[in-house]
């Protein structure tokens, strides 16, 4: 209800351009011949606000000493909901060794278990697959360098055999 207010959709703050320009919406009545204005708050270096004021209103619902309650409790939860801490495992949490595509697949699958149990937030079980993913990449480059080693070393051999006979 209080972002529907904010965004103009129940406080009367609809911009005319926005229901003409969007497909198959039809103004709605009253608003028809309403022109936006915009907001004649003035900011400290003295510009005007560049928000379009609410209809029948000078000012924009940001600036409307009407809405400032709505405005101030939108921004608090806005801040509670992007200033949360970072989820973390408690330090005496295991250490998986991810040696083989094995080891990295128990992981997953104890992660996901978790997940689905409700003991492993989420957003952990997502950074742990972003992970083991590059883990998986890492293992796989590991036997294809040896080869590419191996291979090289072969290569030199038969170099200095034919230049040897």
């Amino acid at each position: 209800m209080l972002e529907t207010s904010l965004l103009g959709l129940r406080s009367g703050c609809v911009s005319v351009n926005s229901w003409r320009t969007a497909p198959g919406r039809q103004i709605p009545p009253g608003l028809a011949n309403e022109t936006m204005a915009q907001c004649q708050f003035k900011k400290r270096k003295g510009e005007n606000c560049r928000a379009n004021a609410r209809i029948g209103k000078t000012l924009c619902v940001f600036h409307d000493p009407d809405k400032a309650g709505d405005v101030q409790r939108a921004r608090r939860a806005g801040g509670i909901s992007r200033n949360r801490r970072a989820v973390v495992l408690p330090p005496e949490t295991p250490d998986f060794p991810l040696r083989n595509s094995r080891e990295v697949s128990d992981l997953l699958g104890i992660s996901a278990n978790l997940v689905l149990r409700g003991q492993l937030d989420p957003r952990i079980a997502t950074a742990v697959g972003y992970l083991t993913n590059i883990q998986l990449r890492a293992l796989e480059q590991g036997p294809a360098q040896e080869r590419m080693a191996k291979i090289e070393a072969a290569l030199e051999a038969i170099e200095k055999q034919k230049k040897g006979s």
